[in-house]
């Protein structure tokens, strides 16, 4: 973006804009951009989109098809029972073509594979083989049945390597997941953490894995092209397959490149007969604008704080520039009144003679891009710290870091109830200074109804708080991950959401006069928690790409600083970091120079700055 010129936005996978919250964020970022004056040149792609005019119309575009029929032919069947059905586009038919049986094995496979998955990804191997589950436990089940299933490829030396690359940078291998690489299966999904689904991405990227069991994520983000793509559901977690979805996943099969072909197969039964044919000829579901006042509360607060909405006539001019607008004048202004009104009422603006500005809360709410609608409960907290803040360690600190948003994270009360009999005072004086009361745990742990979600939102976040505190204590994240049964990539996002929950308190309390002391406290846990209990590795865990099990690499290997990876020689540093290419090494290296540059720059700037004013 250039301020005088406009710039270019490039939007990738378009039809995302009508994807629920992360719509809404996409369609207010772009209602941004176009209310710019001069405004930047918007182009949107994506190959799923049936009301494409509509679209282009909001954001002031002119369209274009680029290309036609795919470059590698795709062949889908449908199967419904037992039989297996070839799609018939021409004629919008199901063509009976063959009987569906188990692939016999040693263990039985029919006995765990009623959808003769094992079959269907045999058929092909050794070719790749994408296999879409509805849910993570699925994903990790359709693999152990395959490990145990198929026909046992030839030994990969790859695949040993891989499990020892895991191995090193997370410090821990999962038993069941190494015999599954060893057998070249693999699972994705958000509960590995951001290394191992990087690692398992390249090996099936590279041929080292044959098959990956995934979540529908898969399908709208990383490029892994696939000979056969297998659906095992109509379902994804607790709703259903859409065409465009359906588009998505099917797509990744028969890449330019990989094969001359590609195929697909959706399974389902006799009673979803309906819903697989609208899946495989049905029209592609129009996009519809995600934005409510929930999305727009943030977005209104941030343009009335910046002064860029300074009366209602103001409001009107970027209403009228969203998608929501463009398909439903009246729901858009009646969603941009409440929001408004919300904002009023919440006290995080006032209106005075027709002028709308934000108040002193409503400016340290968006200057630290705090969610409105949790941020009275986030003053509350700090309020309550603020008169009984527990320093004798940091758990009150991490407790407060804890996004009160956890809907990814389960408890186990048993296990809570258990740990509650072990506290130390400090974490006993903690648990108190947050109002919580060991009878609650009690209760969950012994009652199996529902419980009011308000009201178990602070146990979970101290239970959460718990979990990081380990980490910043140096426990291995399989470890901590194992004792709360945490899955690692959830605890992974859950302490990068902490990191960025605390410098957003950072932010916020530095604008409230009477808890500014309170900032420089989270200001130094934002780097505590960033590190997560390695302040030695601090200068290498800047550099992109690294992380801690990489970072340990480094540091051991006697690469403790910027200087002294920046001066390192590729060949030299891939010798003595393991698993470490040499062309990795150079990028590494390449980092850490540039790195050190703008630094150098940054003391010259200043030191030329100190100068002038002399």
């Amino acid at each position: 973006i250039n301020a005088e010129y406009g710039g270019v936005v490039v939007v990738d996978e378009l039809h995302m804009i009508g994807d629920g919250y992360r719509g809404a964020v996409l369609e207010t970022c772009l209602t941004k951009f176009l209310s710019l004056k001069p405004g930047p040149r918007i182009i949107g792609m994506t190959a799923t989109l049936s009301n494409h005019k509509e679209i282009a119309g909001f954001l002031k575009c002119t369209m274009e098809h680029v290309g036609g029929a795919r470059p590698v032919a795709l062949t889908e069947y449908v199967k419904i029972g037992d039989t297996i059905y070839q799609v018939d586009k021409s004629s919008e038919d199901l063509i009976p073509e063959r009987q569906s049986t188990p692939l016999s094995s040693p263990i039985n496979a029919g006995t765990f594979d009623k959808d003769c998955v094992a079959a269907l990804v045999q058929e092909v191997l050794p070719k790749p083989v994408l296999v879409f589950c509805p849910t993570k436990n699925s994903c990790e089940t359709t693999a152990r049945m395959l490990t145990n299933s198929l026909t046992s490829a030839p030994e990969d030396e790859r695949r040993s390597v891989l499990v020892d690359r895991i191995k090193s940078e997370t410090g821990h291998v999962d038993g069941g997941l190494a015999a599954m690489l060893r057998a070249g299966v693999g699972y994705h999904h958000s509960g590995l953490t951001a290394d191992e689904r990087v690692l398992v991405e390249e090996a099936f990227s590279n041929g080292v894995l044959h098959v990956l069991c995934c979540t529908s994520t898969l399908a709208a983000g990383v490029n892994l092209p696939a000979a056969r793509v297998i659906i095992r559901s109509v379902k994804i977690g607790t709703g259903f397959l859409t065409r465009t979805r359906y588009l998505q996943m099917v797509g990744r099969a028969g890449r330019t490149g990989l094969s001359s072909t590609g195929d697909s197969f959706l399974l389902g039964n006799v009673a979803e007969k309906k819903l697989l044919r609208e899946l495989v000829f049905g029209k592609i579901e129009e996009v519809k604008s995600c934005l409510d006042q929930d999305s727009l509360t943030l977005t209104l607060l941030h343009l009335i704080g910046s002064g860029l909405i300074e009366s209602a006539a103001d409001l009107g001019v970027f209403m009228k520039k969203t998608l929501l607008y463009h398909q439903s004048p009246d729901t858009c202004l009646t969603v941009a009144d409440s929001a408004l009104s919300y904002l009023q009422q919440s006290k995080f603006i006032e209106r005075n003679d027709g002028k709308i500005e934000a108040t002193s809360f409503g400016k340290a709410v968006y200057k630290s891009s705090l969610d409105p609608t949790i941020s009275h409960k986030v003053m509350q907290g700090i309020r309550e710290a603020n008169r009984h803040l527990v320093l004798l360690g940091d758990m009150h600190l991490v407790y407060l870091c804890v996004s009160p948003v956890l809907d990814n994270v389960y408890v186990d009360w048993q296990m809570y109830l258990d740990a509650y009999s072990r506290f130390d005072e400090t974490t006993r004086l903690t648990f108190t200074a947050a109002g919580l009361q060991e009878a609650y745990l009690a209760r969950r742990a012994f009652s199996s109804s529902k419980s009011d979600i308000d009201k178990e939102i602070p146990y979970k976040r101290f239970y959460v708080a718990g979990a990081l505190l380990q980490l910043l204590s140096g426990s291995p994240s399989w470890q901590v991950s194992a004792y709360f049964k945490i899955p690692r990539g959830t605890l992974q996002s859950t302490l990068t959401g902490a990191v960025a929950h605390a410098s957003k308190l950072a932010l916020f309390t530095k604008e409230l006069p009477d808890y500014w002391a309170l900032s420089a406290v989270f200001d130094t846990l934002v780097q505590k928690l960033f590190f997560a209990g390695s302040p030695e590795l601090a200068q290498l865990l800047e550099i992109p790409g690294i992380r801690h099990g990489r970072a340990r690499q480094l540091h051991k290997a006697g690469y403790q600083s910027l200087q002294k990876l920046s001066a390192a020689e590729p060949r030299i540093l891939a010798s003595n970091i393991e698993h470490l290419s040499e062309k990795q090494a150079q990028k590494m290296i390449s980092s850490a120079k540039i790195m050190l540059q703008e630094q150098a720059d940054a003391l010259t700037d200043a030191a030329l700055a100190i100068l002038q004013q002399d």
